[in-house]
């Protein structure tokens, strides 16, 4: 509700695993995937805007897939 002063957010994602792998990557115990989460938080009641990350990252560029985190499937 746009009227509304939020308190909170939560987020969730689901990903098919068949379109992961589509391209040949592999899924499962093994496997290393690399990634990052990130964020633009801006609003009606807002007077500035924030870039959040995570991994932290060396520098504000979503696009330093280097220091993106590294998952490890394990079993």
């Amino acid at each position: 509700d746009w009227r509304d002063v939020d308190q909170s957010w939560t987020a969730e994602m689901a990903l098919p695993v068949s379109d992961m792998v589509a391209r040949g990557e592999s899924f499962g115990v093994g496997s290393h995937w690399t990634m990052m989460l990130a964020r633009y938080n801006y609003g009606r009641y807002l007077d500035w805007k924030e870039l959040s990350m995570a991994p932290a990252i060396s520098k504000t560029n979503y696009h330093l897939i280097e220091d993106y985190a590294t998952i490890d499937f394990v079993k």
